[in-house]
Protein backbone atom coordinates (compact mmCIF):
# COMPACT_ATOMS: atom_id res chain seq x y z
CA UNK A 1 0.00 0.00 0.00
CA UNK A 2 0.99 3.39 -1.02
CA UNK A 3 1.64 6.10 2.23
CA UNK A 4 2.48 9.18 0.27
CA UNK A 5 4.13 10.25 -2.83
CA UNK A 6 8.07 10.39 -3.13
CA UNK A 7 9.22 13.43 -2.92
CA UNK A 8 11.86 13.10 -4.66
CA UNK A 9 13.72 10.24 -6.94
CA UNK A 10 17.24 9.58 -6.50
CA UNK A 11 19.62 7.61 -9.05
CA UNK A 12 23.15 6.36 -9.14
CA UNK A 13 24.92 3.89 -11.30
CA UNK A 14 27.01 1.41 -8.75
CA UNK A 15 29.60 -0.21 -10.08
CA UNK A 16 31.87 -2.71 -8.77
CA UNK A 17 30.14 -4.03 -5.58
CA UNK A 18 31.33 -7.37 -4.06
CA UNK A 19 27.38 -8.77 -3.19
CA UNK A 20 25.19 -10.23 -4.90
CA UNK A 21 21.96 -8.83 -6.36
CA UNK A 22 19.76 -9.58 -4.38
CA UNK A 23 22.07 -9.37 -1.57
CA UNK A 24 22.79 -5.56 -2.64
CA UNK A 25 18.84 -5.09 -3.10
CA UNK A 26 18.27 -6.15 0.28
CA UNK A 27 21.00 -4.30 2.21
CA UNK A 28 20.29 -1.42 -0.09
CA UNK A 29 16.73 -1.40 1.47
CA UNK A 30 17.79 -1.92 5.10
CA UNK A 31 20.38 0.86 4.34
CA UNK A 32 17.38 2.77 3.17
CA UNK A 33 15.42 2.25 5.88
CA UNK A 34 17.23 3.31 8.46
CA UNK A 35 18.26 6.95 6.98
CA UNK A 36 15.22 8.24 5.64
CA UNK A 37 12.48 5.71 4.98
CA UNK A 38 12.89 5.41 1.30
CA UNK A 39 12.15 2.77 -0.98
CA UNK A 40 14.65 1.24 -3.42
CA UNK A 41 15.05 -0.88 -6.70
CA UNK A 42 17.71 -1.94 -9.03
CA UNK A 43 17.81 -2.06 -12.15
CA UNK A 44 19.92 -2.85 -15.10
CA UNK A 45 21.47 0.48 -16.39
CA UNK A 46 21.39 -0.30 -20.21
CA UNK A 47 17.46 -0.96 -20.15
CA UNK A 48 16.57 2.01 -18.76
CA UNK A 49 16.30 4.48 -21.50
CA UNK A 50 17.06 7.52 -19.01
CA UNK A 51 15.63 9.21 -15.93
CA UNK A 52 12.51 10.07 -17.75
CA UNK A 53 11.65 6.67 -18.51
CA UNK A 54 12.06 5.84 -14.35
CA UNK A 55 9.48 8.91 -13.39
CA UNK A 56 7.37 7.79 -15.95
CA UNK A 57 7.37 4.16 -14.41
CA UNK A 58 6.98 6.15 -10.54
CA UNK A 59 4.20 7.70 -11.76
CA UNK A 60 2.35 4.96 -13.83
CA UNK A 61 2.95 2.47 -10.56
CA UNK A 62 1.68 5.40 -8.19
CA UNK A 63 -1.86 5.60 -10.52
CA UNK A 64 -2.07 1.90 -10.47
CA UNK A 65 -2.06 2.55 -6.73
CA UNK A 66 -4.40 4.92 -6.60
CA UNK A 67 -6.88 3.34 -8.76
CA UNK A 68 -6.39 -0.63 -7.44
CA UNK A 69 -4.96 -1.30 -10.47
CA UNK A 70 -1.39 -2.05 -9.05
CA UNK A 71 -0.15 -6.06 -9.39
CA UNK A 72 2.86 -5.53 -7.16
CA UNK A 73 2.13 -4.99 -3.47
CA UNK A 74 4.75 -2.38 -3.27
CA UNK A 75 5.66 0.61 -4.83
CA UNK A 76 8.95 -0.03 -5.89
CA UNK A 77 8.10 -3.31 -7.82
CA UNK A 78 4.99 -1.91 -9.41
CA UNK A 79 7.98 0.58 -10.66
CA UNK A 80 9.65 -2.35 -12.15
CA UNK A 81 7.07 -3.86 -13.69
CA UNK A 82 5.65 -0.92 -15.47
CA UNK A 83 8.96 0.32 -16.93
CA UNK A 84 9.56 -3.28 -18.69
CA UNK A 85 6.29 -3.09 -19.34
CA UNK A 86 4.60 -6.25 -18.52
CA UNK A 87 2.41 -7.46 -15.61
CA UNK A 88 4.75 -10.32 -14.74
CA UNK A 89 7.29 -9.67 -12.29
CA UNK A 90 9.67 -12.41 -13.57
CA UNK A 91 9.51 -11.06 -17.54
CA UNK A 92 9.68 -7.63 -15.56
CA UNK A 93 13.20 -8.67 -13.48
CA UNK A 94 14.49 -9.98 -17.06
CA UNK A 95 13.98 -7.19 -18.79
CA UNK A 96 15.07 -4.39 -16.43
CA UNK A 97 15.58 -5.85 -13.24
CA UNK A 98 19.51 -5.86 -12.52
CA UNK A 99 21.63 -8.65 -13.57
CA UNK A 100 24.94 -7.98 -12.02
CA UNK A 101 26.16 -6.76 -9.01
CA UNK A 102 29.28 -5.63 -10.65
CA UNK A 103 27.08 -2.84 -12.35
CA UNK A 104 23.24 -1.28 -11.46
CA UNK A 105 21.14 1.89 -10.98
CA UNK A 106 20.11 2.38 -7.61
CA UNK A 107 16.64 4.05 -7.81
CA UNK A 108 15.81 5.67 -4.33
CA UNK A 109 11.94 6.72 -3.78
CA UNK A 110 11.63 9.15 -1.43
CA UNK A 111 15.46 9.73 -0.98
CA UNK A 112 19.04 10.53 -2.48
CA UNK A 113 20.77 7.70 -4.36
CA UNK A 114 24.11 9.52 -3.89
CA UNK A 115 25.77 8.46 -0.34
CA UNK A 116 23.66 5.12 -0.33
CA UNK A 117 25.18 3.88 -3.48
CA UNK A 118 28.48 4.87 -2.17
CA UNK A 119 27.99 1.78 0.66
CA UNK A 120 27.65 -0.44 -1.64
CA UNK A 121 30.15 0.17 -4.26
CA UNK A 122 32.08 2.91 -6.97
CA UNK A 123 29.60 5.14 -8.17
CA UNK A 124 30.03 6.48 -12.06
CA UNK A 125 28.04 9.19 -14.18
CA UNK A 126 25.19 7.54 -15.55
CA UNK A 127 24.00 7.97 -19.21
CA UNK A 128 21.73 6.73 -20.21
CA UNK A 129 20.38 2.94 -21.54
CA UNK A 130 22.01 0.55 -24.46
CA UNK A 131 20.32 2.02 -27.66
CA UNK A 132 20.24 -1.89 -29.83
CA UNK A 133 19.24 -3.61 -25.93
CA UNK A 134 16.33 -0.95 -25.52
CA UNK A 135 15.31 -0.98 -28.82
CA UNK A 136 15.26 -4.93 -29.06
CA UNK A 137 13.10 -5.08 -25.55
CA UNK A 138 10.72 -2.88 -26.54
CA UNK A 139 10.10 -3.79 -29.78
CA UNK A 140 11.26 -0.37 -31.60
CA UNK A 141 12.06 -0.10 -35.45
CA UNK A 142 14.94 1.24 -37.90
CA UNK A 143 12.35 3.23 -39.42
CA UNK A 144 10.74 4.59 -35.83
CA UNK A 145 14.52 5.24 -34.90
CA UNK A 146 15.30 7.36 -38.13
CA UNK A 147 12.26 9.27 -36.90
CA UNK A 148 12.09 9.73 -33.17
CA UNK A 149 14.38 9.77 -30.58
CA UNK A 150 14.71 6.33 -28.75
CA UNK A 151 13.83 7.60 -24.80
CA UNK A 152 10.91 8.92 -26.31
CA UNK A 153 9.70 5.75 -28.04
CA UNK A 154 10.69 3.86 -25.15
CA UNK A 155 8.13 6.58 -22.79
CA UNK A 156 5.83 5.70 -25.65
CA UNK A 157 5.80 1.61 -25.42
CA UNK A 158 5.73 1.45 -21.33
CA UNK A 159 2.24 4.33 -21.70
CA UNK A 160 0.68 2.03 -24.06
CA UNK A 161 1.25 -1.19 -22.16
CA UNK A 162 -0.27 0.55 -19.10
CA UNK A 163 -3.22 2.07 -20.57
CA UNK A 164 -3.78 -1.84 -22.04
CA UNK A 165 -4.07 -2.69 -18.65
CA UNK A 166 -6.62 -0.87 -17.37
Amino acid sequence: MVSKRPETLGIALVIGSSATVEDALEGARKMAKNTNGASVQLFDPDSIAGENHLKLALKLAEDAFAKKQNYARTLETEMLLKAAGTRKIDEALGRVGAKSPKRFLLVVLGGKADSLAKKLGKTEKWKGGNAGKLAQLFGIGKRELELYPLEELVLERIALAALSRQ
